[in-house]
């Protein structure tokens, strides 16, 4: 499967240097500064799932463009999305076999990021009716609903943004690469 990701340039260099790469926790800005824990590891347990057990040296996934704006193709870099990268990055094309590939609708991963009820779920009912039964659900419930919504994730038949996850990088899945300054 292509893909396209988007990696500070120490990222990259450590790619090439150590041929693989996999996410450190301890190096990424938004997993600790907004709380992002709970969908991580959400979405790793679906992935654990859908693509098999993670490496034990592993705790997150590495992300990757499937889609962006529609089209399969590299992320055109002027696009707002990626203005305000403050640090040298790199833009890597990459090969990764589709069994080893999650994908998602991105548009609606972030209601799994903000921890929200994905009212998609109550196909049959209206916006407000979804909540408003969702929120007269006891908490243990109303948690094992929420969780169930962002299922909707996966449905990427409609998805103009579509991101790919999986567990690692490696230095032969690497087909060109652009610098982002």
């Amino acid at each position: 499967m292509r893909l396209w990701t988007i990696q500070p340039e120490n990222v990259y260099n450590l790619l090439i240097s150590s041929e693989f790469f996999y996410c450190k926790p301890e190096l990424s800005e938004c997993l600790s500064s907004f709380n992002f824990e709970n969908a991580y590891s959400w979405l790793v347990s679906k992935m654990e799932n859908l693509i098999g057990p993670k490496p034990p040296y592993v705790k997150y996934p590495v992300w990757a463009w499937h889609t962006f704006d529609g089209k399969h193709s590299k992320p055109d870099l002027r696009k707002t999305e990626f203005r305000y990268f403050t640090e040298s990055s790199v833009c890597i094309e990459i090969e990764i076999p589709d069994k080893d590939c999650c994908l998602t609708d991105e548009e609606e991963w972030h209601i799994v990021l903000n921890n929200c009820f994905n009212t998609k779920y109550l196909h049959n009912l209206d916006f407000e009716n979804a909540e408003e039964c969702f929120e007269k659900l006891p908490p243990k419930e109303q948690k094992f609903i929420k969780e169930k919504s962002w299922d909707c994730i996966f449905d990427i038949s409609q998805s103009n943004y579509i991101q790919a996850t999986f567990w690692e990088l490696r230095k032969e899945n690497i087909i060109r690469t652009w610098s982002i300054k």
